[in-house]
């Protein structure tokens, strides 16, 4: 699977990088993740441990409601 950062399609590796990245910059740092409606749990828990990982603690999920 992948990952969508800023429009763009990215592993899982390049959002890891992109995190720790933002995450030096700005210590106040806010993650949200969205995910696709289809997509299985697992890609999301992913994100979540490498927040966790990397100590980033303000981490949020969000949904879309269906139109």
């Amino acid at each position: 699977g992948y990952y969508i950062m800023e429009r763009r399609k990215v592993s899982l590796n390049e959002v890891e990088a992109a995190l720790v990245q933002a995450y030096r910059a700005n210590p106040k740092l806010a993650v949200v993740i969205r995910a696709d409606r289809n997509d299985k749990f697992g890609r999301v828990s992913d994100v979540f441990d490498l927040c966790d990982k990397h100590g980033i603690q303000n981490v949020g999920y969000s949904t879309r409601k269906e139109k």
